[in-house]
């Protein structure tokens, strides 16, 4: 059996550790001032023309850790790789680049993601980068969104600071999130994005989106416009029904008082009654609901296939799991299928590219069957697993209400069981305010504590 080398050679933080055998886990730790609200106005301001670890001088350094797992036995091309590690950090995908900074509760903000991933390039150049011949690009959900942005200004960076380099490839997993309305039929996600792209005003040239230059520019934030520019070989990992598409995209709508919203989380996800539940627990969609997640699904097959992505040297693996990060988690790329086809054998047979002068066909792995709108389990792939396996607490006690009595609202099964557990708390406060009365309204010394006594007696001179 093939095992992987103990160390790699080059790594944009402190290696913590690898292990060899079977499988090689690298750990890395990053500790460059370049994630996080507060540390990023300082550093986003900077030119950063010296050099990323001379420039970035932010008030407070931010340790990431990340860890990679590669499976020597399917990926032994891999094994020898170097790992370089860049932290996301500037709410734009590397876009960034106003040129008047915005006020924040009396801070400067200057999103200059741009600037902070060319310093970044620059550093790795200098650690070894300038004498690699073969370079992957990747990058996970909004990290897939980032490559999709920034893989052609990748490329000619590289073209021009890499003289020895041979082939450069791209990885987006789960970085496909579509231009579409929500399932109330408002387009709350193009909303939030236009937003996206108004505060950072990005440098974006180097995608050669359709819509450069104009009034629609903004719709070159979505992978659609971008895919189709894309200009070496390209891998998609995506879900026909990604879970954060499905709940934060169709199944949202724009967070309360926005654009001058409050809340932090990511994206008001699952708010729209009815399908937001389904959104939640696929066991818990109507018939009518998983016919709308059907159709949902066709025009996501439909929208990656416009892109021209089916073409020599690029790989397409899409599945109908409800799933999020499938090429990061063991769970799904290992055991997913398609076509009789794993997840990462398909990406096994993508990576040969790297050892061919020309470009292999287009590999496409498109999951065909539609979810079940008659009955459970909803879905139609059995290597998906169980979508609810994972529930527990009161998100089963709804699941089982639901299926069993209330059939036709799942709102109302949540009602239900919140009541329920509303009159329970009532109850148990209830005993205890009588337990404690039966103990101190005359309380003999024998049976309450000296605390219970000054409990009672400071009570009851409040009163």
């Amino acid at each position: 059996m093939t095992r992987c080398p103990t160390e790699p050679s080059v790594s944009m933080g402190a290696q913590l550790g690898t292990t060899t055998g079977t499988e090689r886990v690298i750990c890395y730790k990053s500790t460059w001032k370049v994630a996080g609200g507060a540390t990023m106005k300082k550093i986003a301001s900077r030119e950063l023309t010296e050099g990323l670890e001379a420039r970035l001088t932010g008030r407070a350094k931010l340790t990431t850790t990340v860890c990679l797992m590669i499976p020597a036995t399917r990926f032994q091309l891999l094994c020898h790789a170097s790992v370089v590690y860049i932290p996301y950090c500037d709410g734009g995908s590397f876009t960034g680049d106003r040129t008047v900074s915005l006020q924040w509760k009396g801070n400067d903000l200057h999103f200059k993601g741009r600037r902070i991933l060319i310093a970044a390039l620059e550093s790795a150049l200098s650690r070894g980068l300038m004498n690699v011949p073969y370079i992957l690009i990747s990058g996970d959900s909004a990290g897939g969104l980032a490559v999709e942005l920034n893989v052609n200004l990748i490329n000619s960076w590289i073209q021009s600071n890499v003289p020895g380099v041979k082939r450069i490839m791209a990885i987006s997993s789960s970085g496909f999130f579509p231009n579409v309305n929500n399932a109330a039929g408002f387009p709350q996600y193009a909303t939030l994005m236009q937003n996206v792209f108004s505060m950072n005003e990005p440098d974006i040239t180097a995608t050669n989106c359709s819509y450069l230059g104009t009034d629609d520019e903004w719709r070159c934030m979505f992978a659609q416009n971008l895919i189709p520019h894309i200009t070496i070989p390209f891998f998609l990992q995506q879900s026909q029904v990604d879970a954060w598409v499905l709940s934060c995209i169709y199944a949202a709508y724009l967070p309360y008082n926005f654009p001058n919203e409050t809340s932090s989380t990511n994206g008001n996800c699952s708010s729209i009654p009815n399908i937001g539940a389904c959104a939640d627990n696929t066991e818990m969609c109507t018939d009518a609901h998983v016919e709308s997640i059907n159709t949902f699904m066709e025009n996501m097959k439909l929208t990656v296939s416009s892109t021209g992505i089916e073409k020599a040297g690029n790989g397409l693996f899409m599945h109908t799991c409800k799933s999020h990060s499938g090429l990061i988690k063991t769970e799904w790329y290992k055991h997913i299928k398609v076509n009789g086809v794993v997840m990462d054998e398909a990406l096994r047979e993508w990576l040969k590219n790297f050892r061919t002068d020309e470009l292999l066909p287009s590999m496409s792995f498109i999951d065909p069957c539609k979810w079940n709108a008659a009955g459970t389990p909803r879905n139609c792939n059995p290597t998906c697993g169980d979508d609810n396996k994972k529930k527990s607490g009161i998100d089963k006690i709804i699941h089982d209400i639901y299926h069993n009595d209330l059939d036709a609202n799942p709102d109302l099964a949540k009602g239900v069981v919140v009541a329920l557990f509303g009159l329970l708390f009532m109850f148990l406060v209830l005993i205890v305010i009588i337990v404690v009365c039966c103990c101190c309204k005359s309380p003999p010394e024998e049976h309450c504590s000296s605390n219970e006594m000054a409990g009672y007696a400071t009570f009851r001179n409040l009163s």
